[in-house]
C-alpha cells in the first residue's frame, strides 16, 4: 500500500498543509515562515501597481491572516479607511478575525472585527473586518470607509 506509514512517522493530528505543525513557535516566528509574509514586498508592489491582484497559495500559507495585517502595517488603513476580508462561511470569518486579533495582541472587536449574519463584533474604528461572502455587497454599500477588499472566495451567486 503506497499510503502506509510506520506508526512513529505520522502524528495523528497531522494536517495536509505543509505549514501546519508549528505550534512550538510563537506567533511572530510562525508568521515569519509563511510565504505571504516572506513575499510581502512583492505583494505590496503588485497591489499598489494593479487594481486587481489574484493570489493563489496552498492552505495555511497566510493568504487570509497575513495579507490584511501587511496592508494595515503599511498604512492602507490610514485616514479612517478599512480592509474587508471575505470568507465563504461564518465560522471561518469569526475564526480568522480571532486569529488575526491574537497575532496583533488584541481582542476581537477593536482593530480587527467581524460581521456575519446574526452576529457582529466591531466598532466604527475597526480597521480589518472579516465578513461572509454574502454580506460582502451589503457591507460595501453601508461602509464607505472600506478602501480595500481581500476576497477569499466569491461565487457568482454573490455578485
Amino acid at each position: 500500500d503506497k499510503y502506509w506509514r510506520p506508526k512513529g512517522d505520522r502524528d495523528e493530528h497531522e494536517s495536509s498543509s505543509p505549514y501546519a505543525g508549528r505550534h512550538h513557535l510563537n506567533a511572530g516566528q510562525q508568521r515569519s515562515q509563511l510565504p505571504m509574509w516572506q513575499h510581502r514586498r512583492e505583494l505590496l508592489y503588485a497591489m499598489e501597481t494593479y487594481q486587481v491582484v489574484v493570489l493563489v497559495g496552498e492552505t495555511g500559507c497566510g493568504k487570509s491572516t497575513q495579507i490584511p495585517q501587511i496592508l494595515r502595517a503599511f498604512g492602507w488603513t490610514a485616514n479612517d479607511k478599512a480592509i474587508l476580508c471575505t470568507q465563504p462561511r461564518r465560522v471561518a470569518a469569526v475564526s480568522l478575525a480571532t486569529r488575526v486579533a491574537e497575532e496583533l495582541g488584541e481582542t476581537v472587536g477593536s482593530t480587527v472585527g467581524y460581521h456575519v449574519r446574526f452576529d457582529s463584533c466591531h466598532t466604527p474604528a475597526t480597521e480589518v473586518r472579516h465578513s461572509t461572502s454574502l454580506l460582502y455587497v451589503c457591507v460595501l454599500h453601508c461602509l464607505p470607509s472600506i478602501s480595500h477588499c481581500c476576497v477569499h472566495v466569491l461565487h457568482r451567486c454573490c455578485m
